[in-house]
């Protein structure tokens, strides 16, 4: 009946059949269809900007608060073009309006994965039908965030290029504070209200 033709659409929707998507599966575990072809991405914070930023500019619709301007002095012009979309979300209220004008094939967030970042990915796609995808933002996970990212923005040769050099750095770091015999603390704050969000 008509359940049977619901599941064998589906089917076909994810198997990559006329729709052209396919399947992920998130950091917080959720399985989300997205485009096979990704034109536009919408940041859902900072993080996820400046990460999209490295790897796909031009599909990169803005950023989530601009860069000062001696920081764009220093990325390509393209940087100083995109506009500013302001917060995806203020409190619990998700600005569904933005993201229905901007037209995203996809959202992204990179930051903390928690069962409240989860919950706001499931209740963004919800409102606004646009896949939202949660990514861990954390420094030891940063090589195989740029190795996902980089079959869905279209630029697995850079992506997988910085991904090796994460890896490099970050054993070059692990090495270094192993033979010092201390502990090393840093302590870092990237401009986020809460968990290097925006609010």
């Amino acid at each position: 009946g008509i359940r049977i033709a619901f599941a064998l659409a589906l089917m076909l929707f994810v198997a990559g059949g006329p729709a052209r998507a396919r399947m992920i599966t998130d950091a917080a575990g959720r399985n989300v269809v997205i485009p096979d072809h990704v034109e536009h991405i919408m940041p859902a914070g900072p993080p996820a900007a400046l990460i999209l930023y490295t790897l796909a500019p031009e599909k990169l619709l803005g950023w989530a608060h601009k860069p000062p301007a001696e920081a764009l002095a220093l990325l390509d012009p393209l940087a100083a073009q995109l506009p500013e979309l302001g917060a995806l979300t203020h409190g619990d209220d998700i600005d569904t309006g933005l993201i229905q004008k901007l037209h995203p094939d996809l959202i992204v967030d990179i930051g903390t994965v928690s069962p409240r970042y989860r919950d706001l990915a499931d209740r963004i796609q919800a409102a606004t039908g646009v896949p939202c995808i949660l990514l861990d933002g954390r420094l030891d996970r940063t090589p195989e965030l740029y190795r996902l990212l980089g079959p869905i923005t279209g630029t697995e040769a850079v992506a997988g290029a910085v991904g090796d050099g994460s890896d490099r750095i970050l054993a070059e770091v692990r090495a270094a504070v192993a033979a010092s015999g201390s502990l090393l603390r840093v302590s870092a704050n990237y401009g986020g209200v809460e968990d290097g969000r925006s609010a």
